[in-house]
């Protein structure tokens, strides 16, 4: 794959408070402030990355400020994320979709629903 890169942009009440984890990925990662987009830009991804070998990785730490509106709701974190990149082989563009990220964090197994939620 060629000209992979990862989208997604930062929910409401969210932004970035500038640590990115590895520092070499820094100069990969951009932020749209207008729009709230964040591009990390992978390039090219060679065959068996992930699998065979350690995938691309990439941290960003955000804080979340809730008002009184989200009282008793999960907002999300993260949101509109979508992967793209060119099939080196078939030259066609490939294009997925994750979802999104609220105050659940799903990926946290010591958040439980509960603890997501606004007080």
């Amino acid at each position: 794959m060629a000209d992979v890169k990862v989208k997604a942009k930062l929910g409401d009440n969210v932004r970035l408070t500038g640590n990115i984890f590895p520092q070499e990925e820094t100069s990969r990662f951009t932020f749209d402030l207008a729009s709230k987009e964040i591009i990390w830009d992978i390039g090219e991804l060679k065959v068996g990355r992930g699998v065979l070998n350690p995938a691309p990785n990439i941290a960003f730490q955000v804080a979340f400020t809730p008002n009184a509106a989200l009282r008793g709701q999960t907002p999300e974190i993260i949101k509109e994320v979508e992967i793209t990149g060119e099939d080196n082989w078939t030259k066609e563009t490939i294009k997925s979709t994750a979802s999104n990220i609220n105050t659940t964090l799903p990926d946290d197994s010591t958040i439980t629903q509960e603890k997501g939620i606004v007080q």
